[in-house]
């Protein structure tokens, strides 16, 4: 790839042990486990771009820059901190890349964006038991900040050749399954709204791709409600697997299939991908 492409990937994070030694990296300690945008960060310096990665903390975003030239050297990555529900902040993230260089996107919102908590960090709750604003919180984590991105980010992309616009989505979005009405609602609608991008963006040069992990072990499963909770549902969904660790696939095979987009000859509209221990359903 040529020295002036730079990706953006929003969304770049880790989940790390009490007490971390803050010299250890984030990819290789057992006390640490990045996040999918973290992943896609790594993988994207590794082709040879330059890497923007975005996200709410800036010591968290540094730690993930010093890992990735820890592991490659002659990566070039760059850190914007940024507040992805909030236009000025997104602009100035925007007004922020580099000039002259072609710049493709990676999104990567997930429960964190736009300020969304959750009780015990748990977003698989019983119908009874789901707070009633909590649906149109997640759906703004993900679904709105993506609109604010693509508003902000379509000025300076429009007209180069071939932008990749990728979002990471969910097979939540495309199978729905019990104590999922906040969580599977909002990554539907997120689906949906990366599917009229690429309807909307394809003839202006801006081609959207969709890559749709199952359960990714990013850190969130270490927490006993959710995989209690996560267990149960994919049980009753037609999962067969032993006690209440639901099957989880490394974060880096996300940051792969993004890494083959980027590298693709061809549009690729749409990556589903699931460990190895869940039954591939593609629909409820």
């Amino acid at each position: 790839m040529p020295n002036d492409s730079v990706v953006l990937v929003t969304g770049a994070g880790f989940r790390s042990a009490e007490g971390l030694d803050e010299t250890e990296n984030i990819y290789t300690s057992r006390s640490c486990k990045p996040n999918i945008g973290a992943c896609v960060a790594l993988e994207a310096a590794m082709t040879g771009r330059s890497v923007v990665i975005a996200s709410s903390s800036e010591a968290k975003l540094s730690r993930v820059r010093q890992s990735i030239l820890d592991m490659h050297g002659s990566a070039r990555v760059s850190v914007f901190p940024v507040d992805l529900s909030d236009p000025p902040s997104v602009q100035r993230m925007v007004d922020g890349l580099p000039e002259g260089m072609h710049v493709d996107v990676v999104h990567s919102a997930g429960l964190g964006a736009a300020n969304y908590k959750i009780p015990d960090d748990n977003p698989y709750l019983p119908v009874e038991r789901t707070p009633i604003g909590f649906p149109a919180q997640e759906f703004d984590a993900v679904v709105t900040t993506l609109l604010l991105l693509v508003q902000k980010i379509i000025p300076r992309i429009v007209g180069q050749e071939r932008t990749r616009l990728i979002v990471i989505g969910s097979m939540s979005g495309i199978r729905a399954y019990p104590y999922g009405y906040s969580h599977a609602s909002a990554k539907a609608g997120l689906h949906h709204a990366v599917r009229t991008l690429a309807l909307e963006l394809n003839q202006r040069g801006i081609h959207v791709t969709e890559v749709n992990p199952g359960v990714v072990d990013t850190g969130l499963y270490d927490n006993p409600a959710v995989a209690q909770a996560s267990a149960a549902a994919s049980k009753t969904f037609g999962y067969a697997f032993e006690g209440d660790r639901i099957p989880q696939m490394p974060p880096r095979e996300v940051g792969r299939a993004v890494a083959y987009t980027l590298n693709s000859a061809a549009h690729v509209l749409t990556i589903n991908l699931i460990p190895f221990g869940q039954e591939p359903h593609t629909g409820s």
